[in-house]
């Protein structure tokens, strides 16, 4: 990665984590963002072992592809990869990573998951990681998601489910969305502990499997949902409290705190 792109992921990043949500460890933070290659691309090959996915001369779409971290993955994977997102500042630096490989830097444009800026059946994967709870309307980004796959293509979710206590930008422990005033009551705690709340306003959707679900059900897909093993580290720590007992326990009843989900998209007759 050349010098340019690193000092671009570097504002962009201390941005987030510093300045938006006000993360101790930011600068831990933002220099794995500077290196992340490696990750990202590990990440992505266990992907494809796990859920048995080949992406070589695939069309893929990154919906919400932020800085562009996942172009080398793919890219190295054969995908031929498109990408969006409203964030200008974060299509620019995709952009650029494009361009660092020698990939056509017009592929990642400015756009919404609500209208995405690509024809009906389009792709053959399209790639939505950690997006869907920052859109306006979950309902519209996920039919318009459908409606750019090809038949017989998929689409690849991971979304948090707010009905558990992780706060997965924040990093930390709040009151699951499952009653009124829940909201309110965690921006207080933020504000008790020296942090903005103003990111729970504009930058997350409470998504959860159930809205998901209802809006899947009447489209033409049919879905999978991955369920997450209990860690062995928790056997032994658990007793001791050092796992939130909620969290713990609506791990176990299914509730856990992300949902991945592969979604198929049929031809309808």
């Amino acid at each position: 990665m050349n010098e340019n792109i690193k000092a671009r992921i570097q504002s962009y990043y201390t941005s987030y984590y510093r300045d938006t949500l006000s993360l101790p460890d930011w600068e831990r933070r933002v220099r794995f963002r500077e290196n992340e290659n490696d990750s990202r691309v590990a990440q992505l090959q266990a992907l494809q072992t796990r859920l048995r996915l080949e992406f070589s001369d695939q069309k893929v779409l990154l919906a919400g592809c932020g800085a562009g971290g996942d172009i080398l993955p793919f890219h190295q994977a054969g995908a031929i990869i498109y990408g969006f997102d409203p964030d200008r500042e974060g299509v620019e630096i995709a952009q650029m990573r494009a361009k660092e490989l020698s990939l056509d830097p017009s592929s990642y444009l400015i756009g919404v998951a609500e209208r995405i800026p690509y024809a009906s059946r389009s792709f053959d994967f399209v790639y939505c990681a950690t997006v869907l709870e920052h859109v306006s309307s979950m309902g519209e980004a996920l039919k318009e998601m459908i409606r750019v796959t090809k038949p017989g293509g998929n689409i690849y979710i991971m979304t948090p489910d707010y009905r558990t206590t992780l706060e997965p930008h924040y990093k930390i422990h709040m009151l699951p969305n499952l009653f009124p005033g829940a909201k309110q009551l965690n921006k207080l705690m933020l504000r008790l502990l020296g942090r903005s709340p103003r990111y729970l306003d504009w930058g997350v959707n409470y998504v959860n499997f159930v809205k998901i679900r209802k809006v899947l059900i009447h489209q033409p897909v049919i879905f999978y949902r991955t369920y997450w093993r209990e860690p062995e580290a928790w056997a032994a720590t658990k007793s001791k409290l050092s796992i939130l007992p909620l969290f713990y326990w609506l791990f176990r009843i299914g509730i856990q705190h992300n949902i991945e989900l592969l979604i198929y998209r049929y031809e309808e007759t």
